[in-house]
Parts: C-alpha cells; structure tokens; sequence
C-alpha cells in the first residue's frame, strides 16, 4: 500500500511539472535507528546516505531554461507562507490521507 502512495505522489509530481518519468528520481531516506533487513533498491537509503544516490546521477536531464520554468511553475503555484496557509495546508493533508 505505501508503495502505491509513493508512485502517485510521483507520477502526480511529474505530471505537475510537465516532466517525463525520465527526469524526476525518487528517493526514500529513513532516519533514526533503521536498519534494513533485506537488499534495498538504491533509491532507498537510511541517513545521509541519499548523497551518495543524489551525486551518483550525473547525466543532465534538463536545461537550464527547463530548470528556470519548472521553477517558475513551482513559485506560480506556490501559496503565502503564512499560519492560516499552513493550517489549510494540513487540513488539506490529512484529507488525502483519509481517502487513502
């Protein structure tokens, strides 16, 4: 089931940004204690082990003027920061978790 999640947030964050499967990586960090019982993909790390898996992508798969849009279409989007934006934003949240 948390697999499904992953795969819609990510295939949801793509469509978002107008990207292609190709050019969005997903990677799962554990923090604490953890401590894995079986061979992980490399994309799931525990620590700072995510560094190793960020830096070992070293094929550009956008352009700069890629980049800069798909920043531009992130603070477009983007809400005020503020207390009531945060509390709609975790109402929001817990909504989606619910229908989960």
């Amino acid at each position: 089931m948390g697999e499904k999640w992953i795969l819609d947030d990510y295939l949801y964050l793509c469509k978002g940004l107008k990207l292609n499967e190709s050019q969005v990586f997903s990677v799962i960090v554990f923090v604490g204690d953890s401590e894995f019982k079986t061979k992980m993909p490399e994309n799931v790390t525990h620590g700072s082990g995510y560094i190793k898996f960020i830096k070992s992508k070293t094929q550009s798969v956008l352009t700069k003027s890629e980049v800069k849009e798909i920043v531009s279409r992130i603070e477009a989007g983007r809400l005020t920061p503020s207390f009531k934006t945060n509390r709609e934003h975790i109402k929001h949240v817990k909504a989606i978790a619910k229908k989960k």
